[in-house]
């Protein structure tokens, strides 16, 4: 089996990038969460400086190419895998929100008027406020309906009912 001889080992190639995987992991923990992609702004500028540095290493100096584009790789699965995470919260957030507006016009269309909470329209409002932070409600006979943003905190979408339109409200 000399063809597998010149292919590292699982635990050397770890061991070379112990210091690279445990840094991802720990942008990972801290920047993957709902309402935590934010703190990507933090890691980016760093990680755009880095970037220049390794291009200049892996042009520079073969002997550290192998080593430095490796982690160059690690990095952007990394990056682009949690940037792909808040994409996916983001939209299933809001078509979880846009179930709720249908079900609520569906409501006011059979009863005149809408529904003072969202149990009468058969959703599970505690399961929407757990995982999205969707919040309804009547509040001076007028429709409330908002969701927390999903990358960063303090940040909501509102629903204007008249319009039909989402709206953003920065913090």
């Amino acid at each position: 089996m000399a063809i597998f001889d010149e292919f590292p080992t699982l635990m050397a190639v770890i061991r070379e990038y112990k210091k690279t995987i445990i840094l991802c992991g720990l942008v990972a923990i801290f920047t993957a969460p709902n309402h935590g992609g934010f703190m990507l702004l933090f890691v980016v500028p760093v990680f755009a400086i880095w970037l220049v540095y390794s291009l200049f290493v892996i042009w520079r100096k073969p002997e550290r190419r192998r080593l430095q584009i490796g982690r160059l790789v690690i990095w952007v699965v990394v990056l682009v895998s949690i940037g792909c995470t808040h994409w996916y919260y983001a939209t299933t957030a809001r078509r979880g929100a846009e179930q709720v507006t249908e079900a609520l016009f569906r409501y006011k269309a059979q009863h005149g008027a809408f529904p003072s909470n969202l149990y009468q329209v058969g959703i599970d409002a505690r399961s929407l406020k757990k995982e999205w932070m969707l919040h309804y409600s009547i509040t001076n006979g007028k429709p409330v309906l908002f969701y927390a943003t999903t990358f960063t905190p303090f940040e909501t979408y509102s629903y204007d009912f008249y319009k039909r339109a989402w709206h953003y409200n920065p913090d």
